[in-house]
């Protein structure tokens, strides 16, 4: 890790580590080109190229060519979520798409409409890579003053009234 000297404006000067990242962190877009974008409101997904931005095959609920074949409204969420993992899966094969990496966003969770769009991808031939963000841990409050508390209240719980 590099230090780096930062000033502020009460000319303090602390020390600040720039993060370097990996080899897999800087090599992972390439070998895994292709991400995979899912929305569940009305379900589409896509396939997105990571290193120029670039959306390579879409599938949405609400196409023309989707929309008639669902049938009617009641009762078509898992129906329209497994048909968009199908067809978009095909239109990836045909563009030479056959890995591809998914991170689902900030409260998604891997069940019900993204699992069933997953599913459809992976059974018509897509290989895709689940990336789960790992959580922190939560930190353990360490403080003098409230170590020296708890002190205190066990040894008067145990009837010793030594104060430090």
């Amino acid at each position: 890790l590099k230090a780096k000297l930062v000033a502020r404006e009460d000319d303090v000067v602390e020390v600040k580590r720039e993060r370097v990242p990996t080899f897999n962190q800087m090599t992972d877009p390439y070998h895994h080109p292709f991400c995979l974008d899912i929305h569940v409101t009305s379900v589409r997904a896509c396939f997105v190229h990571r290193l120029t931005s670039r959306v390579v095959a879409v599938a949405h609920s609400i196409s023309k060519d989707m929309k008639f074949d669902l049938g009617s409204r009641k009762g078509k969420g898992m129906k329209a979520c497994a048909a968009v993992g199908a067809v978009l899966a095909k239109r990836a094969i045909e563009d030479d798409i056959h890995n591809a990496v998914y991170t689902p966003r900030k409260g998604d969770r891997i069940e019900g409409k993204i699992e069933v769009v997953l599913r459809a991808i992976v059974e018509n031939g897509v290989h895709v890579k689940v990336k789960l963000k790992q959580r922190k841990p939560i930190k353990v409050f360490h403080n003098c003053v409230l170590s020296h508390f708890f002190y205190m209240v066990l040894n008067l719980s145990r009837g010793c009234c030594e104060f430090l």
